[in-house]
């Protein structure tokens, strides 16, 4: 074979190492920038990562605050609701205790207008047996005094209205008596 010249297999094997050596630097360089690439990308997805984490923290802040809100809200109703029945129950009673008042109030004035009846009541009793014993005892008198001129007999006195017929002579008229067996009181 042919042989060649030292300096160009010298030159070639320079050439062969610069490019060994710039293809070395060429894959250094390019696993560099696949590394940096795949350190900017693991980068890229922590911060997406802690982004989506800081989402979801203030998503579940929000959620707790709506839920403590609700729960607060929920509590004030049903202390509202806790207040009413109580006002309302208070009302009842303070109705039932005025009820009460009313109707022991109405009784008692019942029992006083009982009571001044039942007293007038005696009183007028114990006066009409006075005026009856009275009037009883005047006629008595009278029976024993044999004193009837002020008496004039009923029938007497119906004929005479009527006109029908002449009085009767009689010097002895009794008086009409009632069902009791009294004397009226515009005849006495």
């Amino acid at each position: 074979g042919m042989k060649l010249c030292p300096r160009i297999g010298e030159a070639a094997a320079r050439a062969r190492v610069r490019r060994a050596k710039s293809l070395e630097a060429a894959k250094r360089c390019q696993s560099e920038a696949e590394a940096e690439a795949r350190a900017a990308a693991r980068a890229e997805a922590a911060a997406a990562i802690a982004a989506h984490r800081k989402r979801a923290a203030r998503r579940a802040a929000s959620e707790k605050r709506a839920r403590r809100c609700a729960m607060r809200q929920e509590e004030e109703l049903h202390s509202l609701a806790a207040m009413r029945r109580e006002e309302q129950r208070c009302m009842g009673l303070r109705y039932a205790k005025s009820a009460n008042r009313r109707v022991e109030s109405e009784r008692i004035r019942r029992e006083d207008l009982t009571r001044k009846v039942l007293a007038s009541l005696h009183a007028e009793q114990a006066a009409r047996r006075e005026a009856e014993l009275r009037k009883g005892q005047e006629l008595q008198q009278r029976c024993q005094d044999a004193d009837f001129a002020h008496c004039k007999a009923l029938v007497e006195s119906r004929r005479r209205r009527h006109g029908s017929t002449p009085p009767r002579n009689s010097s002895f008229h009794l008086p009409p008596i009632d069902k009791r067996g009294l004397v009226p009181e515009e005849l006495a």
